[in-house]
């Protein structure tokens, strides 16, 4: 039980981290566009 939950919480943080370099990768372009 304990190491599933391990697992979640592994996967829960790879998950956000994926997301918020999807966001910077996002502010990034919009960025560049304004500079263009």
């Amino acid at each position: 039980m304990k190491k599933r939950f391990m697992m979640f919480t592994l996967l829960a943080t790879a998950f956000s981290d994926l997301k918020r370099q999807e966001q910077e990768a996002g502010i990034e372009s919009d960025f560049m566009q304004a500079e263009a």
